[in-house]
């Protein structure tokens, strides 16, 4: 009895042929090379397929990098930091330059004082080397005052007031987490140990010195620049602030 050929699985004829070894189908060695060609046609489709989104990641690379909404808020804080120095930069220029100009016109004031007696003096001939030494010394006095501005402090905060942004990667998102609960934990530890400055002088201190310090360095006196009288550093600045009321008097 003679074996039965396979069929072809596209025109069924029974000829025997060649399996293919990704579809496992059987094809006559007349249609196998149209199978063939099929399964390049589909490989040409798809190098079609990823030239077209490699041309579409192309794209949306450059996108991503003008357009995307972390794109737009980092310059959005970028300007706004900018808007908040200048602005602070500003205030304390002015603040600064009120002052200089309040020494200036009070060292003014004194100087035409001088001048006056010395002009006097001049006049009626009423003058010896006792006069000449203490007009001396006063116009070298007033030179220092000029050189050396009483009560100014440049003062920087410890917190910033322009918060930092930055990126973390989902890897970095999963370290962070871990570090602050290791963070947290430690900050139990040493939250009574922290270190800061003194309001009136600005000397570093730890949080156990603090509250001692403060209250000898409150006692100090500072001259004041307006009314020349010698005031509290801790009521200095009120004192300044209420055109010179004595506050230590309240």
């Amino acid at each position: 009895m003679a074996t039965r050929k396979a069929s072809c699985c596209i025109c069924g004829k029974e000829k025997g042929g060649v399996r293919c070894e990704g579809c496992l189908r059987i094809f006559c060695l007349s249609d196998f090379p149209k199978h063939r060609e099929d399964l390049t046609n589909q490989l040409d489709a798809v190098g079609v397929k990823r030239d077209l989104f490699r041309q579409a990641l192309t794209d949306t690379q450059v996108e991503l990098l003008e357009q995307h909404t972390y794109m737009k808020e980092i310059s959005r804080w970028e300007n706004d930091s900018i808007k908040k120095i200048r602005q602070v930069a500003a205030d304390t220029r002015q603040t600064l330059s009120q002052h200089l100009l309040e020494h200036c016109t009070i060292l003014d004031d004194k100087l035409h004082k001088l001048t006056d007696k010395i002009k006097q003096s001049q006049e009626e001939n009423d003058f010896f080397e006792m006069d000449l030494d203490y007009w001396n010394r006063e116009l070298d006095e007033l030179k220092e005052q000029l050189l050396n501005v009483p009560n100014i402090v440049i003062q920087k905060d410890n917190a910033p007031f322009i918060a930092k942004i930055s990126v973390m990667t989902p890897v970095e998102q999963s370290n962070n987490t871990r570090r602050n609960t290791k963070h947290d934990a430690t900050q139990m530890t040493n939250a009574e140990n922290y270190f800061t400055t003194c309001p009136f002088c600005e000397e570093p201190l730890t949080s156990f010195s603090k509250r001692d310090h403060v209250l000898i360095c409150g006692r100090k006196t500072d001259e004041c620049p307006k009314c020349r009288r010698f005031v509290s550093r801790a009521v200095f600045a009120r004192h300044c602030a209420n055109d010179c009321a004595n506050l230590d008097e309240c």
